[in-house]
């Protein structure tokens, strides 16, 4: 993992910066934990028979459970990228001559009539010099010229004051890829459904149906093995995931852009 660029910044931010470097400290050493444990992102797949055996279901089961620490220490992470912002718009505040109150917050937006809701109704940037605020707008995730990982940032921070922020498997294939099945498991196969996965993997996720007819009385001269009756062997095999964190809104986060956004707000910070 390469570290995040500092661009300079200017002393009043001090602070800011502070709680950038703390939620970078944590990240870094949240991911080297992670890339300890690839297991997590790892499944065995099992090959099943349905209920009435018309067809078989191949199934994934992990080979470990989610790290609950993994998440509280992301929610570190992300509570300080979040109130670095928050202090940024209170030191804005200030050097307008204003008095920093509850209604002083960094908004993060994906639409202008949140922006609109959040400045005009809300008065999260009150007393803010109109420069400022324009700088803000323009970082906002619905901007072009925006910051698409403050959102991310945003719906983690929303999650983490309620729950631990959950750790996932998340698929970044589609569909798996299944070579030449006939070549794992000692059977004809006839036919192989591979329906699209959802971003989320669980465990007994659904990964293809085959119809199969199972070979017995094979001759195990030539390597392959025979099976008694009955016998339902499984696919020892792995589908690789990355790790990623979910939030109250659904979407899964990955740890790029948990880390992407470490660096856009320093990019940020140097605006001002």
């Amino acid at each position: 993992m390469s570290t995040t660029s500092r661009p300079p910044v200017r002393p009043e931010l001090d602070g800011c910066v502070a709680k950038l470097d703390r939620a970078e400290e944590i990240f870094k050493g949240l991911y080297e934990e992670i890339r300890a444990h690839p297991e997590f992102q790892q499944f065995e797949l099992i090959l099943r028979p349905n209920e009435d055996h018309s067809y078989s279901v191949l199934v994934a089961r992990p080979h470990t459970l989610p790290r609950l620490d993994w998440g509280i220490r992301l929610g570190e992470v992300v509570h300080d990228v979040r109130s670095s912002l928050d202090q940024l718009v209170a030191v804005l505040v200030v050097e307008a001559g204003a008095r920093v109150a509850t209604n002083h917050q960094f908004p993060i937006c994906d639409d202008p009539d949140r922006w609109s809701k959040e400045v005009n109704d809300r008065h999260r940037l009150e007393s803010v010099d109109a420069a400022h605020v324009t700088t803000i707008e323009a970082a906002q995730p619905y901007k072009r010229s925006g910051f698409r990982s403050l959102a991310a940032v945003r719906d983690l921070s929303n999650t983490d004051k309620h729950r631990v922020i959950p750790a996932l498997r998340i698929n970044l294939q589609g569909r798996p890829s299944i070579a030449n099945p006939s070549w794992v498991v000692p059977a004809t196969v006839s036919h192989v459904r591979i329906p699209d996965l959802p971003p989320i993997l669980e465990e007994g996720a659904e990964l293809a149906r085959l119809n199969l007819s199972w070979l017995h009385g094979i001759d195990q001269t030539d390597g392959r093995i025979h099976l008694p009756d009955g016998t339902k062997p499984d696919m020892d095999l792995q589908l690789k995931a990355a790790v990623g964190f979910g939030t109250a809104e659904g979407e899964p986060v990955l740890m790029q852009e948990v880390q992407a956004a470490i660096s856009d707000c320093r990019l940020l910070l140097a605006r001002f």
